[in-house]
């Protein structure tokens, strides 16, 4: 007989993006949930006829207990000045410009503009609370173009800069430029990962090749040193044409996964579109961008969630943001019982539509916590069953949606037998709308006895969960 393989949970919870402990399903299927756009959007717009936002970052600061952005402005159609500007909320929906007087931009100091004037700058900023040195507790990274600099096309230079309080900044590092090779990005997606314990960053195209539908990850243990970069992700030629040009990346950690947002250019013979304007019979999503979204266990090896679905679409005809979409860094936070999504959005179509005026805006989208997909079962009952598991904790929770059905869960052997006491019969069905549901049998709770040596569930058992009328999010085995 064949050895049966074990998937080990350790009390993370677990999301349904892939097959990752599905054996099997049965009348239930996979679900890509969309966020809902804030009724309010957008939640920032330009001001002073001199913002053209770009390249933005977005935090929730647990120790000031403030949202924070930071969000690339630019001067003109051809860009010829950019340079970032700050402002905070106490609820991420009321944004204030602190008047701060450093730099002149739009003819005046009294703005909130926090980083010299570049040409063509693009930015991207964390707050890093694990390094020890109070003055780099801001990282940023940037790069700019002069005319001298225009004829290397994609690959501008990568810098760094440093601050104290996110804005004071001192971008005159003896190293700059940190990564020479260059990247061409909206604004920069970074993030220090306490997992691999140091720095990553998402690069798009490759030194030897130029294209935009490769992006490539490098690391770093100092901010400064940069290891090589290698590729992580390229179009897929099964995708249809208009499919292929991954456009910006971000990428942030959510449970036990990287989740990545993808802008996808919708382009056919992008050469040609980038100098004619689209033609009045072209496909309504010509020249536009939408949010897709990805996924992966080590941000080395990225899957599509949803097999390409649009996760954040562009705006109806006539909205605010009908054109392009672009996530900040970093894509998601979590607020309550929520995730939220920051993005830019604008009206203009990619490349020869005019820049006359400021028309891009910052826009909030949300989910609910570990609503990216979902197991689904209509009105005939289906089944999930996981792959076998070994666990930490003593308690199993769902996060489910059952307001119109119910779900219950059933823990079998790894050969399906029920676990007496812990049968679909035994276990109390739930009808509710809960993120965290902690599951029960004849109400007791406790299954940490099940990975006892001796007891009918040691050595792996497997979760059997019905439902009906529902949408399951995420399963955790957790310590009570």
């Amino acid at each position: 007989m064949a050895e049966v393989s074990h998937t080990h949970v350790t009390g993370e919870k677990h999301l349904f993006l892939d097959d990752g402990i599905i054996e099997e399903l049965v009348d239930a299927r996979q679900v890509l949930n969309q966020p809902r756009k804030f009724p309010g959007n957008p939640v920032l717009k330009p001001e002073g006829g001199w913002e053209f936002f770009h390249g933005t970052s977005v935090i929730y600061d647990e120790e000031d207990r403030l949202f924070k952005m930071w969000h690339g402005v630019q001067k003109g159609q051809k860009m010829e000045s950019g340079s970032l500007g700050y402002a905070t909320s106490e609820d991420g929906v009321h944004w204030e410009r602190p008047k701060l007087g450093l730099f002149e931009w739009g003819g005046t100091k009294d703005n909130n503009v926090v980083f010299p004037p570049l040409m063509w700058a693009t930015y991207g900023v964390i707050k890093d609370v694990h390094d020890a040195d109070p003055a780099r507790r801001y990282k940023a990274l940037f790069h700019f173009c002069t005319e001298d600099m225009a004829s290397m096309g994609y690959y501008q230079p990568v810098c760094a800069a440093y601050s104290p309080d996110g804005i004071h900044w001192d971008p005159r590092l003896h190293r700059n430029p940190v990564i020479w090779s260059g990247t061409d990005v909206v604004g920069f997606g970074f993030w220090w990962d306490p997992e691999y314990r140091r720095y990553r960053v998402m690069l798009r195209g490759s030194p030897t090749e130029n294209r935009r539908d490769v992006w490539q990850i490098a690391e770093s243990e100092d901010f400064i040193d940069w290891g090589e970069r290698s590729t992580v992700l390229t179009s897929d030629e099964n995708a249809p044409p208009q499919n292929r040009n991954l456009y910006d990346m971000k990428v942030g950690r959510y449970a036990d996964m990287y989740m990545g947002t993808m802008s996808m250019y919708h382009v056919l013979h992008e050469r040609w579109s980038a100098y004619h304007a689209v033609k009045p019979d072209a496909p309504s999503w010509m020249q536009k961008t939408d949010i897709q979204l990805l996924h992966s266990r080590d941000a080395k090896h990225w899957h599509w969630t949803g097999d390409q679905q649009v996760f954040l679409p562009y705006g109806s005809e006539g909205s605010w943001d009908q054109g392009m979409l672009y996530a900040t860094n970093p894509p998601f936070i979590t607020v309550g019982d929520e995730i939220w999504m920051y993005y830019l959005g604008t009206t203009r179509l990619h490349g020869r539509s005019p820049r006359t005026y400021p028309d891009v805006s910052v826009g909030l989208a949300k989910l609910r916590r570990d609503g990216f997909a979902s197991v689904d079962a209509d009105e005939k009952e289906g089944i999930l069953v996981t792959k076998p598991l070994t666990y930490g904790g003593n308690r199993l929770a769902i996060n489910v949606d059952a307001r119109q059905g119910h779900i219950r869960v059933e823990i079998v052997d790894p050969f399906d037998g029920a676990i007496p006491g812990f049968s679909r019969e035994a276990c109390d069905p739930f009808s509710g709308d809960a993120i965290r549901h902690t599951v029960t049998w004849q109400g007791e709770s406790n299954i940490g006895a099940l990975m006892q040596p001796g007891s009918e569930g040691f050595g792996g058992i497997k979760l059997k969960i019905y439902l009906k009328r529902a949408k399951l999010y995420s399963v955790e085995f957790f310590e009570q």
